[in-house]
């Protein structure tokens, strides 16, 4: 049976049934609260599956969305913002029953961002197959570490999103600081030039600003990054570094 296939029906004898519209309400918040999107390492570790037995956290296949290539991730995590925003919104316009341009909009609004994440939480499986065969010979790479190491500096240098050119001229200056200082070994060296485009490297990365668009606001979100700074982060480096002296 469809989702929410019992809930289009519609009390005809009623303008406006408030009960019914709060029920749907209800169920949209239930699942944009417990949504949760499994990361690129986890999927090809493939840690979600259904026959693993690791003891690990789990999550249910109704709340987890799964990580796949085909899936714009950012896109995902914006518009669930989004439906998480408009809650608030509908819920005003309900419990006070106002019918208006106004409900009609966050409705719309809501309605669209859940019905987004929803197919993609409705996926079986991820798409990372291929991906876990390669990870096995040592050829997968990501920017996870590297976004878990912005997040760190981004909510230690500020949190508003307003703020957030500034804070990332921070961050950039930070990566400079550490690149260009004669102790950092080459291999951490190479790890820094992963925040910037293909082609930066010590001869000409003080010329350079602006990071990868991985990094941009429109590609990664401020939830994710809440969600990063949770991870273990013994393993990331200069974590321990403040904005450098002009």
């Amino acid at each position: 049976m469809p989702y929410y296939h019992d809930f289009f029906e519609v009390d005809d004898t009623k303008p406006i049934d408030w009960e019914h519209l709060e029920e749907i309400w209800n169920l949209i918040k239930n699942d944009l609260l417990d949504f949760h999107f499994e990361t690129k390492d986890d999927a090809l570790v493939n840690k979600n599956a259904p026959s693993s037995d690791k003891g690990e956290r789990r999550y249910s296949s109704w709340s987890l969305v799964r990580f796949r290539k085909s899936d714009d991730e950012e896109m995902l995590r914006g518009m669930h913002d989004m439906g998480l925003e408009a809650l608030a919104y509908v819920e005003h316009y309900i419990e006070n029953k106002i019918f208006d341009m106004h409900l009609l909009r966050y409705w719309g609004q809501l309605t669209a961002c859940h019905g987004y994440v929803l197919c993609a939480a409705l996926a079986k499986s991820n798409d990372l197959s291929h991906d876990r065969a390669g990870l096995a010979g040592g050829k997968a790479t990501t920017l996870d570490k590297h976004k878990q190491w912005f997040s760190h500096y981004y909510f230690k240098f500020g949190k508003s999103i307003k703020e957030r050119k500034s804070i990332e001229g921070q961050i950039v200056a930070v990566i400079k600081s550490i690149v260009s200082d004669p102790e950092t070994t080459q291999a951490d060296k190479d790890w820094f030039f992963k925040f910037f485009p293909d082609g930066v490297n010590e001869d000409n990365i003080q010329k350079f600003t602006p990071l990868k668009n991985a990094f941009s606001d429109r590609k990664f979100y401020k939830k994710h990054m809440e969600e990063l700074i949770k991870r273990p982060s013994e393993d990331l480096p200069f974590l321990d570094k403040t904005i450098p002296d002009p």
